[in-house]
């Protein structure tokens, strides 16, 4: 599958993957390249899982007030 058809990872996939990188960082064996590279892949991801949770939350609230409004994909992006 090609990197612009692959489909948005899941609030799970993000974490995990964060996951793997703190432990390789603490791990201490990555090169400073390497470390910069995983550091950079850790902020997108960890931005990504906020906007994803502040959109549920939004969606949570407006459950709560009678106005569920559905997400879309293009919502948790």
């Amino acid at each position: 599958m090609s990197q612009t058809a692959k489909k948005p990872a899941s609030y799970e996939e993000m974490i995990s993957r964060l996951e793997e990188i703190v432990t390789s960082l603490e791990s201490g064996e990555l090169s400073l390249d390497e470390t910069m590279r995983v550091y950079k892949e850790a902020l997108t991801l960890s931005e990504k899982c906020s906007k994803m949770l502040e959109k549920f939350r939004g969606e949570i609230t407006l459950a709560g007030k009678g106005e569920e409004v559905p997400l879309t994909d293009d919502d948790l992006r």
